[in-house]
């Protein structure tokens, strides 16, 4: 065999064992800058401890998909889902916003109702409306790149003679200096005012994945911004900006859903209670109330009755069979 075959063949050898050794991922490591989980509270594990975080939550937040065609293409070319599921996860770590959820999840929860509407669910489900919190802040993200800068382990190649400077050629394919720009807005949804903006960036040494022989190890979700170079390196820009974001809006006020959500008791009945069409005890049943059954009062109140709905129903029930919770 000629010594350029015999160095193509060591020079893709190479490349496939680096490559495979340098990009290997284990479960439950937390390798990313974006990890653990959180909970309902701010309640955290294993957050980034480069995080900011707050007291008290600011505000209801919901995250906005981006309409941006190429950065969704820019994304898929390295194995990547949307950035919001990685901002999902820091802002509720963060404890400085409530997450309203109206992506898929928002499918099920109208789903739901749409079952309850149609009868199908048991009693005292309590799927009726007026229940979701408004969300008081939306936040879009976009991500923005810049490539291969060259430099790095790629100047070997012209130092080391043979095989050994086909070796580095070969090995600085895989390697390149990856920079990741992102910028985050956050509007307040009752004025359509935006209230604060950030860029963040983030740089890392990044270790190829090796061709296609990993790339089926990248998903569309958090875990590939935690197991790969580049999602690596895109979710600390992400974090970097949402830090920004907390600093800049930290002392504001709570905002409504906050507020409202913090001053708003729970009503649940004390035992099996009969709702009425009007009150009194001589008035006709339209339906019973399981023990711990929560209602919400209408604020009507007459002769010691008070109005109540749960669920899809209206009805009275005696106000000293419900307690304030």
């Amino acid at each position: 065999m000629s010594f350029k075959n015999v160095a193509k063949a060591v020079s893709a050898l190479a490349v496939v064992a680096l490559s495979g050794c340098l990009s290997q991922t284990t479960m439950g490591t937390d390798q990313g800058p974006v990890t653990g989980s959180a909970g309902p509270g701010g309640a955290s594990e294993n957050a980034s401890s480069q995080l900011e975080r707050c007291e008290r939550p600011l505000g209801v937040l919901t995250l906005i998909e981006s309409q941006d065609v190429g950065m969704s293409q820019s994304l898929s070319a390295l194995g990547l889902g949307s950035p919001v599921p990685v901002l999902r996860l820091i802002a509720q770590q963060s404890k400085c916003f409530i997450i309203a959820d109206r992506g898929q999840a928002m499918q099920a929860i109208q789903q739901e109702r749409a079952l309850s509407q149609a009868g199908e669910m048991r009693a005292g489900g309590n799927m009726g409306g007026g229940q979701l919190v408004a969300a008081d802040l939306a936040l879009t993200p976009t991500v923005l790149f810049q490539g291969n800068t060259g430099g790095g382990v790629a100047a070997l190649g012209g130092l080391i003679p043979g095989v050994g400077g086909i070796l580095a050629s070969a090995v600085a394919s895989s390697l390149k200096f990856t920079s990741a720009q992102t910028m985050l807005a956050v509007t307040d949804i009752r004025s359509g005012i935006q209230i604060s903006s950030a860029e963040g960036t983030a740089t890392a040494r990044d270790i190829g994945i090796g061709g296609g022989l990993f790339g089926g190890m990248a998903g569309g979700s958090v875990g590939a911004y935690g197991n790969t170079p580049e999602g690596k390196v895109i979710a600390a820009a992400l974090m970097d900006a949402f830090n920004k974001v907390v600093r800049s809006v930290r002392e504001m006020p709570p905002l409504p859903s906050v507020a409202l959500q913090a001053q708003a008791p729970r009503w649940l009945a004390n035992g099996n209670l009969v709702l009425r069409e009007s009150p009194g005890k001589g008035s006709e049943a339209l339906g019973r109330l399981a023990p711990g059954t929560e209602v919400n009062p209408t604020g009507r109140e007459k002769e010691g009755w008070i109005e109540v709905k749960s669920g899809d129903s209206v009805g009275w029930v005696a106000k000293k069979n419900i307690r304030r919770q």
